[in-house]
């Protein structure tokens, strides 16, 4: 005997018999030999009478029966479903919206929180609906719901500097103006961040995972122990590097906020939220090999937790330098945008890559929404990178060819792509915010874009950030307008090494000479000149104020290394010049 639901497949392989059908007669067609009675409204009835979007009838139907297609041919389909009753700007409760979307799997059938086929069913915050597994039947139960404003798959997207900073602006010293991101949190929403790798020591402030196991595409999570989604120390680490594209958010982390004794990331003194979104997928949906690509709905979910900590942490910006299917216009429909508007709409900016595609009039998703920053890519030596997407309506550019950064594993490697041109931008967030901390994103595009070297591609001019440019703007602007006129103080320059004296078998004294501006000094004392073992309390020692120090504790003929910077409340500055001591026998 057959179930209610297999009786009802059985109906929908009819129905979908019957709209190809349809599709095909009207093919053939011409628009001016149609019959007149058939408006575009009656169209957009026939095809789907309880939709109410804004989408051309000819999509919808494009999209339901793309949805229905993959549900039979898989088993399932991973969908966005945006709920009717939440679609307007209006605050919502975090109770309504729970009630609502308990109302809607109710009507469905599924119980205890899971999907059909036993996965669970992911519950946004801010965008105003849920996301899970459907089969044919809930396709179509949610395509005819009449609290369901409409319903998206849920698509995977792929992951799309030592020479490029003083290209946007930096001094010698990698600050802008004096400012390097202090004080600004960057949320890097990646494949993860090998928060121990040395060019990122100390950096990560927060950690979150979101990640999917969809039978029906093959993808496992990611997160701790398999989980559907985290929050734990350690849960947003890189992925294995043995799957194809695992390094890619050490990367993108290295080029916003990393910071090295040689070269440094855009914003050195800023901190970041490591939130791995990224599902792994078999071979078979890669092209051959082992790869990561990231929902929608963890994107949704790791945005949302950006939200959830804008009063915990000073967040600049949030970055994803990912990107899928192109459009030649704003995409305002996509299902980010709500978490997206709802980030600027308290200061932060999502920033994201355009695409790698090429295009000169198209953007991917979901970079093509309208209020966030999108972010093509230029060569250092001002040209538009040829993998570069770019349009009309894309906001800024910046340098995304051969850059250099760190990888998984200790390492550094020069990378390619959009992907690098965004963390630019976000990092170039964090600077501008570090000197003017209370200014908009509004306000910090348009210094962004006013000062940015316009680059030529094809008749269609952008601006490739200047950073410092801008800052100079963005500080003008505040005072013309009757802003606060005090700045925060500059971040000291790096103090002056003196020779060591009072050297005996277990010590020395350092000393060097005070930089002006700074509250205290930090000390580093190492076996070897690369530092990459410390003495043990000798890394980033707190020296105090004063212009010595007495080191102890050392063992008798031994060559010792040290280097000192000095700090204040903007930042630290580099570190001087490294020297040798050898203790006596």
């Amino acid at each position: 005997m057959k179930t209610k639901h297999q009786h009802r497949i059985g109906q929908l392989l009819l129905s979908l018999l019957g709209l190809v059908l349809v599709f095909s007669a009207l093919a053939g067609t011409p628009l001016d030999t149609m019959d007149p009675a058939v408006t575009t409204q009656d169209w957009e009835s026939f095809i789907d009478p309880l939709m109410t979007t804004n989408a051309p009838a000819a999509e919808l139907a494009q999209r339901r029966d793309g949805l229905l297609e993959q549900a039979f041919e898989r088993g399932a389909v991973p969908v966005i479903v945006r709920l009717k009753a939440h679609s307007n700007s209006r605050p919502i409760s975090r109770t309504a919206l729970s009630e609502s979307q308990q109302r809607l799997l109710d009507r469905l059938g599924l119980q205890d929180g899971r999907d059909r086929v036993g996965s669970r069913v992911k519950r946004f915050d801010r965008a105003q609906g849920l996301a899970m597994q459907a089969d044919a039947i809930d396709v179509q139960d949610l395509l005819d719901d009449p609290e369901v404003l409409d319903v998206f798959e849920d698509k995977a997207y792929s992951p799309a500097l030592i020479e490029s900073l003083p290209l946007i602006g930096a001094t010698g010293n990698s600050v802008f103006a004096g400012y390097s991101g202090q004080g600004q949190v960057i949320a890097i929403l990646d494949t993860g961040v090998d928060k121990n790798h040395p060019f990122l020591a100390g950096k990560v402030v927060s950690e979150a995972c979101y990640s999917s196991s969809y039978s029906s595409q093959g993808s496992t999570s990611l997160c701790p122990g398999g989980a559907s989604e985290s929050t734990a120390v350690n849960s947003g680490l890189n992925c294995n590097a043995g799957i194809d594209g695992c390094s890619h958010g050490t990367h993108v982390a290295g080029i916003a906020a990393g910071r090295g004794a040689n070269f440094s990331g855009v914003a050195r003194d800023a901190q970041l939220i490591a939130i791995q979104i990224y599902s792994r997928f078999p071979a078979r949906e890669c092209g051959g090999a082992r790869c990561v690509m990231a929902y929608t709905s963890d994107i949704i979910k790791g945005l949302e937790r950006v939200y959830a900590l804008r009063n915990s942490y000073p967040i600049a910006a949030a970055n994803l330098s990912l990107g899928g299917d192109v459009s030649t216009t704003t995409c305002d429909r996509d299902p980010t945008k709500p978490i997206i508007d709802a980030l600027r709409g308290v200061g932060i900016a999502t920033v994201i890559a355009s695409g790698n595609g090429g295009y000169t009039n198209a953007i991917g998703a979901p970079g093509c929404v309208s209020t966030a920053v999108t972010v093509g890519s230029t060569t250092k030596s001002d040209e538009m990178s040829s993998f570069s997407n770019n349009a009309s309506f894309l906001d800024l550019l910046a340098p995304g060819s051969v850059i250099y950064s760190s990888i998984i594993g200790n390492g550094f490697q020069t990378w390619n792509g959009t992907s690098m041109a965004a963390p630019h931008v976000a990092g170039a967030w964090a600077v501008l915010k570090s000197a003017r901390p209370t200014a908009t994103v509004d306000a910090i595009l348009t210094a962004l874009q006013a000062t940015g070297v316009p680059i030529n591609d094809a008749g269609l001019v952008k601006p490739r950030i200047e950073i410092a440019d801008a800052i100079d703007l963005l500080n003008t602007a505040s005072k013309a307008e009757g802003g606060d006129s005090s700045m925060p103080s500059a971040i000291p320059a790096a103090p002056t090494i003196n020779t060591a004296s009072h050297i005996n078998s277990s010590g020395f004294t350092a000393n060097w000479s005070e930089s002006a501006g700074a509250d205290g000094y930090r000390l580093d004392l190492s076996t070897t000149n690369n530092f990459r073992r410390f003495v043990n309390g000798y890394r980033d020692r707190d020296m105090g104020d004063g212009a010595s120090a007495r080191i102890t504790g050392l063992v008798a003929g031994t060559i010792y290394f040290y280097r000192i910077r000095a700090y204040n409340a903007s930042g630290v500055s580099d570190n001087a010049m490294i020297r040798g001591v050898i203790t006596k026998k």
